[in-house]
């Protein structure tokens, strides 16, 4: 994949202005980079881009965002975020945006509180956070590593799952390796429940599903969010997950580069600003509606999704806490805590959410017809694009590219040089689609992800097995050539 910036509003310039020049005026619009690193594309993360669209509206065009993917890992899922972070500060970007337990990789620790197990475990106390004072304090500890902060976004909830049964009760965790992105309060929570912390990444989550289903191993589990569980589970075995049990959140975090920052304009800081603002007031309803709507669709694409009793679930809750908020205490984190702790007490619990009662019996799939516009689509790359995302000669034939999409069964043409051919099917929705390969009589399987535009198509690749996906969909925008 090109290892370029994807422009997600359409630009009537593509120069961009250098800020601080004073009064002289330009029609050209002043672009800003922002560094991205979901691998699913900016469209799954909705109050980023909110952002985006807010400092274009703000401004009237004359600032516009663009987003710089090229640390999304390639289709390996593997996103380097304190990379980002890294590349922020030293001016490779202007803009930033990570999840929040990525901080303390660069030396900041003040959003520890977010991984209390149960603190912040809905989207009512996001909501509550986020809009307080609490979140400019932990805000300016981003200065630290070389960045200045911008907002905390409310992010979905992250909940326990099984690779064979539910995790309720406490008892289901003891003796468990369980994947999670690794911190050290989540870490201590972890092994308060009698579980192993094992780094959650996508290799990972290949190697437990393949142990399960080889019978190596008859359990494990795992942390994840609706969307990205989506991406991150196996086709062929059909995991648990226990709706009702949030063990933390995941907020992000915008940043930006001082330097660059100081450069703009005071009208431009302040279209920034009140963008981030608006964006951050907007997050926690972006996100819990966003929830709401995935339940009934990983329901379809086979996974079991439970409730925990309510004894259970508190049970969870008290072990996984004890040990992290003593741990966290008697430090300077320990003042937010109880500042959390009131505003828990007062957005009070999230309503329950709303199960199919399907989705706790069986966990077949249901593929769902896609929605992708049926059409004939063309693009081109090159050798240095299938280098570019990771791939040799093996994975990927250079040459023109032409796509056909018909009824869920898909054919892909190469040519210039020679002639390759490859065929299979997709379902699923345009946002989250599975999309299935049978070349070499090998059942090759990818989960992507499809932004519709007038006149075509751009892939991200979630997760794939090889860089043949992320070479062939993900190096350019497809246009269409025909119905």
């Amino acid at each position: 994949m090109r290892r370029a910036v994807l422009v997600l509003s359409v630009l009537a310039v593509a120069v961009a202005v250098v800020a601080g020049c004073g009064n002289r005026t330009s029609s050209s619009p002043t672009v800003l980079r922002l560094a991205s690193a979901d691998p699913a594309g900016l469209v799954h993360q909705p109050a980023i881009a909110t952002f985006v669209r807010e400092v274009e509206r703000l401004s009237g065009g004359r600032m516009r965002i663009v987003a710089d993917e090229s640390r999304s890992g390639g289709g390996t899922g593997n996103a380097d975020e304190p990379a980002l972070l890294r590349d922020v500060a030293r001016g490779r970007a202007d803009l930033g945006w990570a999840h929040a337990r990525s901080l303390p990789a660069v030396g900041v620790d003040a959003f520890e509180p977010f991984d209390v197990p149960g603190l912040v475990d809905g989207y009512g106390v996001q909501g509550a956070v986020v809009g307080s004072h609490l979140a400019a304090d932990m805000l300016a500890g981003v200065r630290t590593a070389g960045l200045r902060g911008l907002a905390v976004l409310a992010g979905p909830l992250s909940h326990p799952v099984g690779t064979r049964a539910p995790l309720r009760a406490v008892a289901d965790y003891r003796r468990l390796d369980f994947g999670l992105r690794r911190s050290p309060v989540a870490d201590r929570a972890v092994r308060a429940l009698g579980a192993r912390p094992v780094t959650l990444d996508h290799d990972h989550i290949d190697q437990l599903y393949l142990d399960v289903l080889n019978h190596s191993r008859t359990q494990v589990g795992y942390e994840d969010d609706l969307d990205s569980l989506f991406f991150e589970r196996d086709d062929d075995a059909r995991p648990w997950l226990t709706a009702n049990v949030a063990l933390w959140a995941r907020p992000a975090v915008l940043v930006a580069n001082p330097g660059r920052w100081r450069a703009l304009t005071a009208a431009q800081r302040g279209w920034l600003a009140r963008a981030a603002a608006t964006a951050a007031t907007a997050s926690a309803t972006l996100a819990r509606d966003r929830d709401r709507a995935l339940l009934g669709e990983l329901c379809d694409a086979g996974v079991h999704v439970v409730l925990a009793s309510p004894s259970d679930r508190a049970s969870v809750v008290r072990a996984a806490r004890a040990s992290t908020v003593s741990m966290l205490r008697g430090g300077e984190n320990g003042a937010p805590i109880r500042r959390m702790a009131t505003l828990r007490h007062r957005a009070g619990p999230d309503a329950a959410p709303r199960v199919p009662p399907e989705c706790g019996r069986d966990g077949r799939s249901r593929p769902i017809r896609s929605t992708l516009p049926d059409g004939v689509y063309r693009t081109r790359i090159t050798a240095a694009d299938v280098r570019a995302a990771g791939g040799t000669s093996g994975d990927a034939e250079p040459g023109t590219q032409t796509l056909t999409l018909r009824g869920g069964r898909w054919h892909l043409v190469v040519t210039e040089p020679g002639r390759y051919e490859e065929r299979g099917t997709y379902t699923g929705t345009p946002l989250r689609t599975t999309i299935i390969s049978r070349r070499n009589v090998i059942r090759d399987l990818a989960y992507v992800s499809v932004a519709v535009a007038p006149g075509g198509l751009t892939f991200h690749v979630g997760r794939a097995p090889s860089a043949f996906w992320p070479a062939t969909f993900a190096s350019h925008r497809w246009r269409r050539i025909g119905s």
